[in-house]
């Protein structure tokens, strides 16, 4: 059967902020089956649907637009503040279809930020997950439409590695334990929360290292690159509280050593506080 369709995800749209530039994506439905066999037999004889959980999963290079949609602590969604999912629709012999989007709304879950991740010579760019959840326990969490105008991105985004001096990479993994509940005559998940937040910050520096225990850098910087050759003057600063860590590797790459440090909590301040990603009004 030939293949006359094809689509990717173009775009996300989290409450009233739309993001572009996605670079990776997977949607996934994770379905966990009730299995039964007879004990003389080698087969199993009968299988019933018991669990689906629905996930979006997505990387994108509009760090700021990102960053301002999805917080530390997510994003909740609800039927005025969804999260919708856009897929393009390649026309045969064209380019991108002006209305052939099919989407996925979804109206009750939460959207988390999982990653922030930077490296010298390469755009800085963004993880975020959907989880969505069903309003009823029956009624699956996305609603599907097609048909729909691709929507509208208006901005173009470029960061990179900033400070410290020296860095040349940057990974953050923001550490959220996620806590779905069902009942169990339910096929879906009917509430999302959290119930930790860790972060994890891993990056290298191009200098011999300090060895031991050591209380590692304060501050970390993406900053924006202009069209040409030029670096902007709108970094985005990500603030680590109370970080303590130690140098993991050394000698991980020519002249540099990789660190990792766990930022938390002083009653006050997140572990992780990001600032300059707010746009102008």
């Amino acid at each position: 059967m030939p293949i006359t369709e094809d689509y990717r995800v173009c775009a996300v749209k989290i409450g009233a902020t739309t993001i572009g530039q996605i670079t990776d994506q997977e949607v996934t439905e994770d379905l966990r089956l009730l299995l039964a066999r007879d004990s003389a037999a080698v087969y199993n004889r009968a299988a019933s649907a018991d669990l689906l959980d629905s996930r979006v999963r997505f990387t994108t290079e509009a760090v700021k637009t990102a960053l301002n949609a999805v917080p530390l602590t997510g994003t909740p969604l609800a039927t005025l503040t969804p999260a919708v999912v856009y897929f393009a629709k390649y026309t045969d012999g064209g380019g991108i279809a002006a209305n052939g989007c099919v989407t996925f709304t979804y109206a009750k879950g939460v959207a988390l930020l999982r990653s922030i991740s930077a490296a010298e010579g390469r755009l800085a760019s963004v993880s975020i997950e959907i989880i969505g959840v069903s309003p009823d326990g029956t009624t699956h969490p996305a609603e599907k439409a097609t048909g729909v105008a691709v929507p509208t991105v208006e901005t173009e985004e470029m960061f990179t590695v900033g400070s410290p001096a020296g860095i040349v990479s940057l990974s953050i993994e923001t550490g959220i334990a996620e806590h779905l509940r069902r009942d169990g005559a339910e096929t879906f998940y009917t509430l999302v929360a959290y119930d930790l937040i860790q972060p994890t910050v891993r990056y290298s520096l191009a200098a011999m290292a300090v060895l031991g225990v050591v209380d590692t850098i304060d501050e970390v910087t993406l900053i924006d690159c202009l069209q040409g050759a030029a670096r902007g003057t709108s970094p985005i600063t990500i603030a680590l509280n109370q970080s303590i860590g130690a140098a993991r590797r050394v000698g991980g790459g020519p002249n540099s050593t990789d660190y990792e440090a766990t930022p938390t909590w002083d009653g006050t301040n997140a572990p992780l506080v990001i600032t300059g990603i707010t746009p102008p009004p």
